[in-house]
């Protein structure tokens, strides 16, 4: 039999792979900087209830895709099988009955028989906690029950899952919490007043922001290639290419998810034969987040109806993106009209029909539609960078225009 002998891999390719398998991992665990003084927060009141056996409940709020319940399954993670973890979410268990039969799955007690589970979930529930502590090796082990979307389980029937399971602080020996995720601010005040009499929480409040920037893509290893990958990103993070495309990032989007998903899609575009990442990446990787349909809309605009986007445009940086309506969108357009050499005047009603034209395509949008034409209120849905990058992309368009469209307005 002849024996095939596969090349081995070179000392670059290995380097390549060790470095995407350690960022990509960065990038999935680490929990970022905006949100460490939380983490210490949840992580503090979690090691009380796991030292000291007390009982806590915590309440943790935070918009979606900001990180909650990775937060509190990476802070859980680090205790391993010390403690016990059971997972509830107010959209799947729609009522008592099926949230007790998944804390006894998920607390490994299946073998408990059915005549002794049924009666009031009150007393389900105290007995599956007693039986779970009552073996030697879960009986000095914490049980932390993760309640996601919980205000959806405000809406359960009488509350009483919520209320049988705040009643547990008081029973429980071994250290007790329940971790409640929601979005809502308002969510303490969709309790009943019994239940609410029962909880009161610490609460933690996850900051809506995200670092738009290349932290993460900084490899912590050790190769001649870490060495010239980080060399590459700190140049990137100074492009002003790159800049433009996080700010892009950031204008679109407050989310921690899509920001670690735009960096993984990244890490994907790196290959053997493309070994360092680039400006057209960036800009690429942003199309596939933001498909860019609405510049191909600026770039099927007649030169007139460009104009009003700019004008609209600085309106809406002088004004803090306020609302405008014709009158003052056709003052500005005839003021720049007067200084511009290039530009003819033209008549009212035909820049009306372009200003009727850009709100037909969705460029701006009215929001008083009950008034007179003219007076209508709109708001521009572009953004002063999309705007522009339009203008310089924008075929055979005159210099005064684009220069207009650069200028500072507020000045």
């Amino acid at each position: 039999m002849k024996m095939v002998l596969r090349p081995r891999k070179s000392e670059k390719s290995e380097d390549q792979e060790k470095l995407k398998h350690h960022l990509k991992q960065k990038i999935t665990e680490e929990i970022l900087p905006v949100h460490e003084t939380e983490r210490e927060q949840l992580r503090d009141s979690i090691h009380e209830c796991v030292e000291y056996g007390s009982t806590h409940s915590i309440l943790l709020l935070g918009m979606p895709g900001q990180g909650t319940t990775f937060l509190v399954d990476n802070v859980l993670e680090g205790y391993g099988d010390a403690i016990s973890v059971v997972h509830l979410s107010g959209l799947m268990h729609t009522n008592d009955h099926v949230a007790l039969k998944h804390i006894i799955q998920q607390l490994h007690m299946e073998l408990l028989e059915e005549d002794k589970i049924t009666g009031s979930f009150a007393d389900n529930l105290k007995f599956v906690l007693e039986s779970f502590h009552s073996s030697d090796k879960n009986s000095h082990k914490p049980v932390f029950i993760v309640l996601d979307q919980f205000d959806y389980f405000t809406d359960h029937k009488n509350q009483t899952l919520l209320y049988n399971l705040f009643g547990a602080f008081g029973t429980e020996k071994a250290g007790f919490c329940v971790i409640a995720i929601t979005k809502r601010m308002d969510a303490l005040e969709l309790l009943e007043k019994r239940v609410k009499s029962r909880f009161s929480p610490t609460e933690i409040y996850l900051v809506d922001s995200v670092p738009y920037n290349l932290s993460l893509l900084h490899a912590n290893i050790k190769s001649c290639y870490a060495d010239e990958w980080n060399a590459s990103m700190k140049t990137l993070q100074a492009s002003n290419t790159v800049k433009s495309v996080l700010q892009t990032m950031a204008a679109h989007s407050k989310s921690i998810r899509v920001y670690k998903q735009f960096m993984m899609c990244l890490m994907d575009r790196v290959s053997s034969s493309h070994r360092l990442l680039t400006e057209d990446d960036f800009k690429q990787t942003l199309n596939i987040f933001f498909p860019n349909e609405k510049m191909d809309i600026l770039l099927s605009l007649s030169v007139l109806e460009l104009c009003l986007v700019i004008a609209c445009s600085h309106h809406s940086e002088i004004y803090d993106k306020g609302p405008f309506n014709f009158e003052m969108i056709y003052k500005r357009f005839c003021q720049f009209c007067q200084q511009a050499s290039s530009m003819s005047s033209l008549s009212r009603h035909v820049v009306m029909r372009a200003f009727q034209r850009i709100e037909s395509l969705g460029v701006i949008k009215c929001f008083s539609p009950k008034s007179q034409r003219d007076l209508q209120f709109y708001n521009l849905l572009y953004l002063t960078e999309e705007v522009t990058a339009a203008v310089k992309s924008f075929p055979n368009v005159n210099t005064e225009v684009v220069q207009w469209a650069s200028s500072n307005p507020v000045c």
